[in-house]
């Protein structure tokens, strides 16, 4: 099974290599992780008021929809071959890619916001609406995600 290598697996993928088992697993780990995403005791955001969640939640509803239009369009136009399993699999891979992405770039922030002289860190933290700023990096991690998703349908197909 391919758990990072992207390339990898749609190659797998385009040959149909990935079999019914291993279709499971990743539709497993995504189970998983999202059980643990809603049941984590506290939200990555600090959202002062309903309507940014509101926003951030219909921003991800959104691109999960048309994640999963586009991509069974092109599933179709292509050699219309599992679908499901191509998606799931592809989506358990890329989330995972973009998870490790976003928390070494979050790590790499801490560390650089930890290390600066105050003052710098004050006016950056004066000059970043912490709302804004928030619905602004989901909504980058849902467009990246939509865009990775797309090109490797496309790939395979």
């Amino acid at each position: 099974m391919t758990w990072y290598n992207i390339q990898k697996l749609e190659d797998r993928l385009k040959t149909n290599k990935i079999k019914v088992n291993h279709a499971y697993y990743y539709l497993l780990t995504m189970l998983v992780f999202l059980a643990v995403i809603i049941y984590f005791p506290e939200s990555p955001t600090s959202y002062s008021g309903f309507w940014w969640v509101l926003a951030e939640f219909l921003i991800f509803v959104i691109t999960i929809i048309l994640t999963a239009r586009n991509t069974f369009r092109i599933n179709v136009t292509g050699d219309n071959r599992n679908f499901t399993s191509r998606f799931i699999a592809l989506a358990t891979v890329h989330g995972i890619r973009l998870l490790i992405w976003v928390a070494i770039i979050g790590l790499l922030y801490k560390i650089i916001m930890f290390i600066i002289p105050i003052q710098i860190f004050n006016f950056i933290n004066e000059l970043l609406l912490p709302d804004w700023t928030d619905l602004f990096l989901f909504l980058a991690i849902f467009i990246l995600y939509y865009y990775f998703m797309v090109k490797s349908f496309k790939r395979i197909n």
